[in-house]
Parts: structure tokens; sequence; C-alpha cells
């Protein structure tokens, strides 16, 4: 599953970075249930000049919202994401990933952080296969 995620993150930077032109889409919905229960999601995506972002955002019919972000962009030596989500109950989270490619290693630097203050980071090398 891992070097599936990878194979897609990789080909959305080649993509990304290949496109001839700079584009953008979006798409807006409105899911309505019974009793009253629904909500509106907006979501869009952009790329360009080596990188996608995609957003989205749901707003609830109790006026509750939730909304998200990601970026993945190619580095000189690999590719990096950031992502983030929050609620309207002032909850939020934010991470990046870092992937570099060397010679003779793969390194993976991870952190993140929350609204509440809680905060980690983490990194892990890899020797490369010959």
């Amino acid at each position: 599953m891992r070097s599936q995620v990878f194979l897609l993150a990789c080909a959305a930077v080649a993509f990304a970075a290949s496109a001839a032109e700079a584009g953008s889409r979006s798409h807006t919905r409105s899911v309505q249930g019974r009793f009253g229960h629904g909500y509106t999601a907006a979501r869009s995506a952009s790329w360009g000049d080596g990188a996608v972002t995609r957003q989205g955002q749901r707003t609830f019919n109790n006026g509750m919202s939730q909304s998200g972000w990601s970026t993945l962009y190619r580095t000189d030596d690999g590719y990096a994401r950031t992502r983030g989500a929050s609620g309207s109950g002032g909850r939020s989270i934010t991470g990046s990933k870092d992937v570099s490619f060397g010679d003779d290693s793969v390194t993976v630097n991870r952190s993140g952080s929350t609204a509440s203050g809680d905060s980690w980071s983490r990194s892990r090398t890899w020797p490369r296969g010959q």
C-alpha cells in the first residue's frame, strides 16, 4: 500500500511539474437529508510551478464547519507535502512530510502540531537498494 501511495505522490508531482500551464478546478455540492440534516461542500484544486494544492470545506446546516488543505510539491532532491485541517470548534492540526532521495539512501522527515499546542517530529533514513 505504501508503495502505491508513493507512486501516486510521485505521479502527482511529475504531473504538476510537467504541466504546460497552470490550472485549477472547483466543485460545490449540497446534500440535504431528512429533518433538516445536511451540508454544503466545496472543493478546489490548483496546479502549476511544480505544486498541486487541494482545499475543501464543509458547512453543516447547524452552522458548524470543517475544512482541510494539502499541498504537494517537488523539491531539489525529492518531494514534500504539507496539509492541515480545522473545525469550527477550534480544533486544528497541521503536518508536513519531506522525502529526500540521496545516492544511497532515502530520508523521510515528518512533523506536525495541533491547536492545543501538541507537536511531534520524526526522521527516518533507509538505504536504497542497488
